[in-house]
């Protein structure tokens, strides 16, 4: 059997996506009103966090969980699982995207062309250009660096 008249391809509406930095995620998850207010005015099926931020502040959770154990921390155990397991429900609804081929490509490239800005801030960076998203993050001094990444500072 063979098809024959054209095909059209399906035109599917893509959504802006604003990511978060791990400086603007912290303060949100602080539940810092001024920043809660400027995220409830983004629509959430926009709002992302970079799979790199999200390992940054669970990294951060996994710590006080183990300084807790060691009681080396000022806050208890129990203290310190709900915290990781608040920072993980708060992250169910924001998609993550990934840090692909692609933004690794962008990452080498701009370490060879000599942007001299933290790693995992580059790699943040990277995926957001990767996926089209503006990044959201209050360090504009190094983000200014990075070419083609739309910033959006909240200071």
């Amino acid at each position: 059997m063979r098809l024959t008249g054209s095909v059209t391809k399906p035109r599917f509406r893509v959504l802006p996506m604003t990511a978060f930095g791990t400086d603007v995620m912290t303060l949100i998850l602080q539940g810092k009103p001024e920043y809660q207010q400027l995220l409830n005015a983004i629509p959430s099926a926009e709002q992302a966090i970079p799979v790199v931020v999200w390992e940054e502040v669970i990294r951060g959770r996994f710590n006080t969980v183990r300084q807790s154990e060691a009681k080396n921390a000022r806050q208890t155990l129990v203290q310190a699982y709900a915290l990781l397991h608040r920072s993980i429900s708060d992250f169910r609804p924001l998609k993550i995207p990934p840090y692909t081929v692609a933004a690794d490509v962008l990452y080498q490239t701009w370490r060879v062309s000599g942007v001299t800005i933290k790693a995992h801030d580059l790699r943040i960076a990277a995926i957001c250009v990767a996926h089209d998203a503006t990044l959201v993050s209050r360090n504009k001094r190094d983000f200014d660096k990075v070419p083609e990444l739309k910033l959006s500072v909240w200071n």
